[in-house]
C-alpha cells in the first residue's frame, strides 16, 4: 500500500490542477444547501505541509537559509 502522505499529496495536486484548469468551483448552492471546497491558497499551503511531512518520513532534510543585507 502506498504511503498515505503521498496519496494525500497526489489528491491535493489533482485538486489544484482542477482549480487551475477551471474544472472546479470553490463553492456553490443547490436546493438551499451550500457546499464549499478548499481555496487555491489553502490547497497550496496543504501541499507544502505534505511535502515537508513526506520529506521527514523519508529521512530527507530541507534546510532553509535567510541572508540579510547588512546596514
Amino acid at each position: 500500500m502506498a504511503n498515505s502522505t503521498s496519496v494525500r499529496l497526489e489528491k491535493v495536486r489533482a485538486a489544484i490542477d482542477a482549480l487551475l484548469d477551471g474544472g472546479a468551483v470553490q463553492s456553490y448552492t443547490i436546493s438551499g444547501r451550500d457546499l464549499s471546497h478548499f481555496s487555491l491558497d489553502s490547497l497550496m499551503r496543504l501541499e507544502k505541509d505534505l511535502l515537508k511531512q513526506l520529506n521527514s518520513e523519508s529521512g530527507d532534510r530541507i534546510n532553509y537559509v535567510r541572508f540579510e543585507n547588512p546596514k
